[in-house]
């Protein structure tokens, strides 16, 4: 089953992205990853959070749309979800296990 930090990115109606190669430096790459995990586990307000901090910085231009290695980003946050291989396309054939969205807490009589 995926991460249930997945659920803040893609949606079980959502395709997933596509493949994307890895970006020609390790750092960059071993980045990106890292950031993935943090993301899935921080969230949408993290992401923000993060891209207010370090606007203008080229390390982490990744997280805009149309950015540098933005494609691999998205791939790497989908594959690091569901426990997959940033270096290979999805399997043929592979569904994904969404997880269950959490349920809303119950409140307390007056």
């Amino acid at each position: 089953m995926a991460h249930a930090g997945v659920l803040a990115f893609f949606g079980p109606a959502d395709p997933p992205p596509p493949h994307a190669a890895a970006p020609p430096q390790q750092a960059d790459r071993d980045r990106i990853l890292l950031f993935a995990r943090y993301a899935l586990q921080g969230g949408a307000s993290f992401i923000s959070e993060v891209q207010e901090k370090q606007r203008g910085n080229s390390q982490f231009e990744f997280l805009t749309p149309g950015g540098a290695h933005h494609g691999f980003y998205r791939w790497a946050l989908f594959c690091t979800a569901f426990g997959l291989s940033v270096d290979q396309p999805l399997p043929d054939g592979w569904q994904p296990t969404w997880p269950q969205p959490a349920a809303a807490p119950a409140t307390a009589p007056p």
